[in-house]
């Protein structure tokens, strides 16, 4: 269920209306929504009133105008419309996520806590940074079970109970990689073990983010870099029997790199998740996102959950659905302005066509560059001549 899609107030142009109405409907698509359920057939905006006529849902925004003229959101709507019909969706098989966020059980704790607060937009800033490396990503809780995944991604979280750790230990063990950032509070001997660290208590609220890469290539390319953030909480940790891959300005541990077992276990020593979240009206500080990016994605790789088709354009989002003889391609750009994203594809691409129709166009080579406009979307059906490539 997709909730609240669309704006909710008449301030937006028709076209800001239109493209906030594509990616929801896009990104629902390709995130394995059921449906949609776009909530207004009709512009309504209501007697102003105090103390209540600055609320935003006095304010309801349809796909048609007051007067009932389509809107170019109806556009939207009607063209998405056409191209899902086009689409088979019982012929086509979707990804196969084996990588997951998981979501703390502070989340939901019966009590409102600070982690409770923080949890749900640490999480969602985990599930985009993993987007943006272009990781088939899906969401799990803390009680479920590991065993389908084979990376866990485990962003800022400040206590989970003994039980989980002894679950991870274990999941990890058997061969799954674990990203984890430390959000606060007590790291505990079930963790130390995991990440081979000692915990030399808590470093404090900082104003800056620095990363100084000690051991290049352990996790992929991380970059060094020295930004203005509002950083919470720093984990002092000893290294112990982990290798230290990154570290900040004084030569404190910042990543951790632990091999126990057939795994691997990464520790961030500052819940980076949750210092993007919450950025608040500071601007969002883009090393910190490349970071994660880089990070999420090299131990993705390693882990075998990356993606068929490799993408050089972060704010592109892709979804690849594979069919019998052709697969449908689908694209979305989340930046406010166009792109042209770069793929390279397993197999040489013989024909790629629009979904919605017209002619096809003779590719022959393993990479092809789609251009997409601000907030613009693409569906497309690709198909191969047989021979392998990357």
């Amino acid at each position: 269920l997709l909730d609240g899609i669309g704006p909710h107030t008449l301030d937006a142009s028709h076209a800001e209306e239109a493209a906030l109405l594509r990616c929801s409907l896009y990104s629902g698509l390709m995130n394995n929504a059921s449906g949609a359920l776009v909530s207004r057939w009709r512009d309504m905006l209501t007697d102003r009133r105090a103390p209540y006529h600055v609320d935003e849902f006095e304010s309801l925004v349809g796909v048609r105008d007051g007067e009932g003229r389509p809107k170019a959101a109806m556009r939207e709507l009607a063209a998405f419309s056409r191209m899902v019909a086009r689409l088979d969706l019982r012929q086509l098989t979707r990804p196969i996520e084996r990588a997951a966020v998981m979501v703390p059980a502070e989340r939901t704790a019966a009590e409102p806590t600070l982690p409770s607060l923080f949890a749900p937009r640490s999480c969602l800033q985990a599930f985009v940074s993993a987007k943006e490396a272009h990781l088939p990503i899906t969401v799990t809780r803390e009680h479920e079970p590991f065993d389908p995944f084979a990376m866990l991604i485990v962003p800022s979280v400040t206590d989970m109970a003994q039980e989980t750790w002894e679950r991870l230990a274990e999941w990890v063990h058997a061969g799954g990689s674990l990203v984890y950032s430390y959000g606060g509070g007590e790291f505990g001997s079930e963790a130390r073990r995991l990440f081979g660290v000692d915990f030399l208590g808590h470093g404090g609220a900082r104003e800056r983010a620095t990363c100084r890469v000690a051991q290049q290539g352990m996790v992929g390319a991380l970059e060094p870099f020295d930004t203005a953030a509002r950083v919470p909480h720093f984990a002092l940790l000893g290294p112990g029997a982990s290798t230290v891959v990154a570290t900040d300005a004084a030569g404190n541990p910042l990543v951790t790199l632990s091999r126990p077992g057939q795994g691997r276990a990464v520790c961030v020593a500052v819940p980076f998740e949750r210092v993007l979240g919450q950025s608040g009206l500071m601007p969002p500080a883009d090393e910190i996102a490349r970071f994660l990016r880089a990070l999420y994605g090299a131990v993705g790789e390693v882990a075998g959950c990356g993606s068929k088709v490799a993408c050089d354009t972060p704010s592109v989002e892709l979804a690849l659905l594979a069919g019998d003889g052709r697969d449908a391609l689908l694209l979305l750009n989340h930046a406010d302005v166009a792109v042209t994203a770069t793929l390279v594809f397993e197999r040489t691409v013989a024909t790629v066509a629009r979904v919605s129709g017209g002619d096809g166009v003779s590719v022959g080579e393993l990479s092809l560059g789609v251009p997409l406009g601000a907030y613009g979307a693409a569906a497309l059906w690709v198909s191969y001549d047989g021979r392998e490539g990357r």
